[in-house]
Order: structure tokens, then sequence, then C-alpha cells
């Protein structure tokens, strides 16, 4: 009887822990993403080699593609003397498909909120989003959910570069 009371409560306890649980899943799936955004960030921070590029990479940024999915994208300078001009002036905001690096899909059925273009300017590491970097910008507030719950974590960004 014992060991019939002990498997019993050790397969309650599996079907609990195996079940759907979406607040674990947003909880992991913000973690993935605060560590995909540091990825970014430190790839403007160390103004990372695009092989193929003609000019000067002047930042990465992140473009929303879709509720499930969020591309990498960089920016790089053109003209007679693309090496020579500042990355100042570069138009900080998704260039297109041509320049996509890589993708960030989100698993296990988490959407991620409204989302406005995230870009990390070289070397420094200025923030824009939407293309603007004043103070009534941030902090970007991301909203992740799943299911049709109201079950949301919010990541946020502030203009020093902080991601929490």
């Amino acid at each position: 009887m014992v060991v019939i009371a002990i498997i019993g409560i050790l397969a309650a306890t599996a079907l609990v822990n195996s079940g759907r649980n979406p607040d674990r899943d947003v909880r992991l799936e913000k973690d993935r993403l605060v560590t995909f955004f540091r990825e970014v960030q430190n790839k403007a921070l160390t103004t990372e080699k695009v092989s193929g590029t003609g000019g000067k990479i002047c930042g990465f940024g992140v473009h929303k593609n879709s509720d499930s999915e969020l591309r990498v994208y960089y920016v790089e300078t053109s003209g007679a003397s693309p090496l020579d001009v500042d990355c100042s002036g570069v138009t900080n905001t998704y260039p297109g498909d041509s320049y996509k690096l890589e993708t960030f899909s989100f698993r296990n059925g988490v959407a991620i909120g409204s989302f406005d273009d995230l870009f990390f300017l070289s070397p420094h590491g200025e923030i824009y989003t939407n293309g603007n970097n004043n103070s009534t910008s941030f902090p970007v507030k991301i909203t992740l959910s799943k299911d049709s719950a109201t079950l949301t974590d919010i990541i946020q960004i502030d203009k020093s570069g902080r991601i929490y």
C-alpha cells in the first residue's frame, strides 16, 4: 500500500510539472530575449565586422518582423569614401532584408507585443528607438505574452543601455 501511495504521489507531481505552464514559458523567453538584446548591443560596442560590406558598420539593430520573430540588421555607410563617413548622421532604422543578419524566433507560443525598432549605434552603443534617442522614448518597454490570457512580462531598456 505504501509503495502504491508513493508511486501515486510521484505520478501526480510529474503530471503537474509537465503540464502547460504559460508563466514559465514567458519567463524563459524573457530571459532568452534579454540575452539576445545584449548580444546585439555587444556587436555594436565591439563594432563587429560583417562580411561582404562595402562601408563602415555604424551599428546593429533589432526589427520586429512578426509577433513571433525579430530580425537583427546592420547599418553601414556609403558614398565615395564610405570608411571616412561619420556614423552620427546615418539613418538608424531598418534598411530592409538585404541588411538582415539573423533572426530570433519565440518558442512555445510566446509572442511579442508592440515593439519599435531598436538600434545600437557604434562604437559607444547609443540607443535609438524608431530612429529617435530623445528622453521621451525611454525606457523602452517590451511586453511578452502567451495565449489569449493577459499573461505578460515586461523587458525594459533605458537610455544608458541597461537591459532588465
